[in-house]
């Protein structure tokens, strides 16, 4: 991937003494299940050996300065490996090519790696030094540290866009420390064929030997929903990863279940927190005039969702999956509005705005057998405007009623992102 150098000139009325000081994020809380992309973020923040401070060179007039960040040039972040820790420092080798990475333990032992990207691939190089802890992220274990090692991922982007396969534009591999030594993580499909790369975008750590992809909902004509869950097993002794299915069964998996209950909410909400209804003709709409002055007009499009053709359906589908209560916060709060015109249903094809709450991770559960509910505790990653982590947040509990008889669900509390 190509960088284009970004230059800032800010117009000064005085002559100013800068100092930069690079910060990095402190280390959160533990808890018994953790996310895989908020830990990591969290964590390889921590260290950078060549940082340097930010250059301000005098630009063209004295009243005005330029940013020049430094290239990047190395990392350097400590893992464990279980029983022992390790520094690791990765460098920048032939302009980006490859990166040489260098492991040394407690006793300054220490061992090289070169790695190099997947075919068709490209390495992830930051931007500048001072950007250097998003060259990798370091997945921490929290939920058994004297078994299970940390892990480093590394992402590497598309470079090749004319294969005759359709490949994703990012793909993952992990690495992890054995024996003193830089060691890839082998990845295995369901068949158990060896893969060359992770190729899903997000994955959660729902265990401490569990990656799970998010998961993907899927709905019939009559509404019900069909959610397959997959993740991938660490095994520790071999360092390698092999994807399997995982049941929901609400009896033998309530953790599992959980997810794919909370997938199937987020699937719905999304129609009224970020994305609307579908929509093919921005050409013809109907402008409806507020009945608040201060208030400008509003935009309706028409929806073209063969599942929904009234508001009332699209009601009814929701509630379906949600109770009375979060059914109303969600048709009266949402950004995405939606209206019966002329007989059709509409949208206003709201905008919520930009979120910076990453990946939801489910952090426990309590069962009430007695009332048939079952409440499940989740974290949230908070994210800067840049994209960078700052710290895990409560992300809110959910609460489900639950069917035992065919294992149906409904929602009676959920957080509502807007």
């Amino acid at each position: 991937m190509k960088y284009i150098s970004k230059k800032l000139t800010v117009l000064l009325t005085s002559l100013l003494a800068t100092a930069v000081v690079l910060c990095s994020c402190g280390k959160t809380g533990s808890s018994e299940i953790e996310s895989i992309t908020g830990e990591t973020a969290a964590e390889t923040t921590a260290n950078s050996s060549d940082a340097s401070p930010q250059k301000m060179i005098v630009g063209a007039t004295a009243s005005s300065y330029e940013y020049d960040p430094d290239t990047f040039s190395s990392y350097t972040f400590s893992v464990s490996d279980g029983e022992n820790n390790y520094m690791i420092t990765v460098s920048n080798q032939d302009n980006g090519s490859s990166f040489n990475i260098i492991t040394e333990d407690n006793a300054f032992n220490y061992s090289e790696f070169t790695l190099t990207a997947p075919e068709n691939y490209v390495l992830n190089v930051p931007f500048s030094q001072d950007d250097a802890s998003s060259v990798c992220t370091v997945l921490k274990n929290t939920a058994d540290d004297s078994i299970v090692p940390d892990i480093i991922q590394f992402t590497f982007y598309l470079d090749n866009f004319d294969t005759e396969e359709e490949l994703p534009y990012t793909v993952k591999r992990f690495y992890s420390v054995k024996d003193n030594a830089f060691k890839e993580i082998e990845v295995y499909d369901i068949s158990g064929e060896k893969m060359d790369f992770i190729p899903e975008f997000t994955l959660l750590r729902t265990e401490g030997t569990v990656f799970m992809p998010v998961p993907e909902v899927k709905f019939a004509e009559d509404g019900s929903a069909e959610v397959e869950l997959e993740v991938y097993d660490l095994n520790t002794d071999d360092m390698t990863l092999t994807k399997r299915k995982q049941s929901s069964d609400f009896d033998t998996d309530k953790l599992y279940y959980g997810y794919a209950a909370k997938a199937v909410a987020d699937d719905i909400a999304r129609y009224f927190t970020t994305t609307s209804l579908n929509v093919s003709d921005y050409d013809n709409y109907v402008v409806v005039d507020s009945l608040n002055s201060d208030t400008s007009s509003s935009y309706f499009f028409y929806v073209d969702d063969p599942r929904f053709s009234t508001k009332s359906e699209l009601e009814s589908f929701v509630k379906k999956y949600f109770d009375a209560k979060t059914t109303d916060e969600m048709f009266i709060n949402a950004p995405q509005k939606y209206r019966d015109i002329d007989g059709k249903l509409c949208t206003i094809v709201g905008d919520a705005g930009i979120s910076y709450i990453g990946d939801i991770t489910i952090t426990g559960y309590n069962y009430d057998e007695k009332a048939g509910k079952i409440t499940y505790n989740t974290k949230a990653e908070r994210f800067d405007e840049n994209g960078r982590f700052i710290e895990f947040i409560d992300g809110g509990d959910f609460t489900l009623e639950v069917n035992t008889k065919d294992c149906s669900f409904k929602i009676t509390q959920y957080k509502l992102n807007y």
